[in-house]
């Protein structure tokens, strides 16, 4: 039975969409910021501190210096960490998705980094994103992607971002295609409440899905509910100083829940 959600948690991925064992996006769906993964995967306008994950033009808004850890139980199949740092105009990560041994001699475990850089003018900023996989097991290979993004900060926030423009798949056989994802996010502040409503589109023009979610909170007390091809999700946020906690529920509607929480630093 583990086996069969191992399968399915690294063939079909965060997003839906997934391009064999070793391949594609998978590694880097499921390691996608925990604000978006909160909202249903949605936030592809509304990236915060999370650019790097979600939309690198959005890097010059990060505020004084950004240190993340992440730790997930991936439906109950694989355990996924990553570390990040962030300043303004510039982010940097690494990835490990382990789900150890899943049978006699066979076992799957996957890395991977990511380096954004972002500019703006005024309201409007692009980014660019260099993705690197480096599959374990139980294939070996060298893999990577150039994503190029950009995001309009107006009353409504446009964003978008095109993954793979160039790439190279880790092992040979396998495809990484690319993907246009395109969404809007409207923030809204009610006094001392905020309130953040997101929607995406996913591989507009492929096998297009969508992603929707709200955000509703204060500076220290956030919570997030949404829906994406992953089914609903449930987060949110507890920030006191520098510092801040944030968890996340999925429950997919064949696979066990997974849970993730991580750790912030604000400098």
């Amino acid at each position: 039975m583990r086996a069969i959600a191992v399968v399915l948690v690294v063939g079909v991925g965060l997003s839906g969409i997934g391009q064999g064992v070793v391949g594609g996006d998978i590694l880097f769906d499921l390691a996608t910021a925990p604000r978006s993964v909160g909202m249903g995967g949605a936030g592809i306008a509304l990236p915060s501190n999370g650019a790097l994950f979600m939309n690198p033009a959005g890097l010059p808004w990060v505020e004084g210096v950004q240190l993340l850890s992440s730790y997930g139980d991936q439906f109950g199949a694989a355990r996924l960490g990553l570390v990040a740092v962030a300043v303004p105009g510039i982010a940097a990560a690494g990835i490990v998705l382990d789900a150890g041994e899943i049978g006699p001699d066979l076992s799957f475990r996957t890395a991977g980094a990511l380096l954004g850089i972002g500019v703006r003018l005024g309201p409007l900023g692009a980014g660019a994103r260099t993705r690197v996989l480096v599959p374990i097991a139980p294939v070996p290979g060298v893999g990577g992607a150039l994503d190029l993004a950009f995001l309009w900060r107006g009353p409504i926030h446009l964003g978008a971002m095109w993954k793979g423009v160039f790439s190279q798949a880790p092992v040979a056989g396998e495809t990484w295609p690319s993907q246009l994802v395109v969404g809007f996010a409207l923030p809204l502040e009610l006094g001392p409440v905020t309130l953040a409503l997101a929607c995406d589109l996913l591989d507009l023009g492929g096998d297009t899905a969508f992603a929707a979610g709200g955000e509703l909170g204060m500076e220290w007390l956030l919570v997030r509910a949404g829906y994406g091809p992953s089914g609903l999700a449930f987060g949110g946020t507890v920030r006191w100083g520098p510092f801040g906690v944030e968890w996340v529920i999925l429950v997919h509607p064949v696979l066990p829940p997974a849970v993730r929480v991580s750790f912030a630093v604000r400098i």
